[in-house]
This record gives C-alpha cells, sequence and structure tokens, in this order.
C-alpha cells in the first residue's frame, strides 16, 4: 500500500551552493542572509530567523513556548559536515515527578 501525503511548507536549513558557486566556506550569517534573500514571503517555504542575544534567556522562551530545544551556531563559522565545535543542540528535558 502506497501511502500519500501533501507537504503544506518547507524549512530550508543551510545554503550551500548558489548559481554554481561553493558558499560551505562562508559564515553562517552571511549564508543565512543570502538563503532569506531567496526566500520569497507568503510561499510554502518558511524560514526560521536568528535569535541574537544571550543563551540563557533564549533557552527560557524556547521552554516557555514548549519546543524541542535550539541549535547555537557561531555566526562567523563556515559549514562544515559532520561533527563540528562551531554550533551546540540544547534540548528542553521536561522531568516529572512522581510521588
Amino acid at each position: 500500500m502506497q501511502s500519500q501525503f501533501t507537504v503544506n511548507w518547507a524549512v530550508p536549513a543551510y545554503l550551500l551552493h548558489l548559481n554554481g558557486h561553493d558558499l560551505r566556506d562562508i559564515g553562517c550569517k552571511a549564508r543565512r542572509e543570502m538563503l532569506h534573500s531567496i526566500v520569497k514571503p507568503g510561499t510554502r517555504i518558511q524560514f526560521s530567523e536568528a535569535l541574537p542575544g544571550e543563551a540563557k534567556a533564549i533557552f527560557y522562551l524556547v521552554e516557555q513556548a514548549e519546543l524541542e530545544g535550539m541549535v547555537s551556531k557561531r555566526a562567523d563559522s563556515p559549514y562544515r559536515s559532520g561533527p563540528t565545535t562551531n554550533w551546540l543542540k540544547t534540548k528542553v528535558i521536561c522531568t516529572v515527578i512522581l510521588i
């Protein structure tokens, strides 16, 4: 049995190539700006916004919104596949105390 589904929106994560140019050595912030410039408003593509600021304050907002977590990236970091110290995923952990 074949499953059918409809994609209502997409969230682009990285822009690594554009018009035949390799962008992996360009910093994260610059790549985000390029990606943002080609994502048209009102389409089915949702662009996640950067939240610059103090990590603890942003994480508090992530917890309050009951999101899974957040990804922190260095603004000037180039794209590298595999493990790197240029980004960090921080997950929200829910704790239930049973008495």
